[in-house]
């Protein structure tokens, strides 16, 4: 009887772990994807504005990017830094990296 118990309870964790897995690759799939589709901006971080950086670009053009929490922030990022954002088409900061 126990080792009845035991082989049900190792069969229904490895479908939970399954499952788990399946949603990770699928959610890893999407982001790829979508920063493989996303334009870069480069240029100097000139200010912060309610979750808004603004960026000024190589031709002195300032950019507004959005982020929210699934945006990844790769550093220290402070007002006069030169960054690299990887951005959507509705400018919505899929990663924000602080360059050398």
């Amino acid at each position: 009887m126990v080792t009845i118990l035991r082989v049900v309870g190792v069969l229904s964790c490895a479908v939970v772990l399954c499952l788990g897995l399946s949603k990770a690759v699928a959610a890893e799939e999407v982001g790829s994807s979508r920063l493989d589709t996303a334009k870069t901006i480069k240029g100097q971080l000139s200010g912060i504005d309610y979750g808004e950086y603004i960026i000024k670009d190589k031709d002195g053009k300032e950019v507004r990017v959005k982020t929210n929490k699934r945006t990844l922030f790769m550093g220290q990022i402070q007002r006069g830094d030169r960054v690299e954002a990887k951005v959507t088409e509705e400018n919505l900061a899929l990663s924000i990296r602080l360059l050398p």
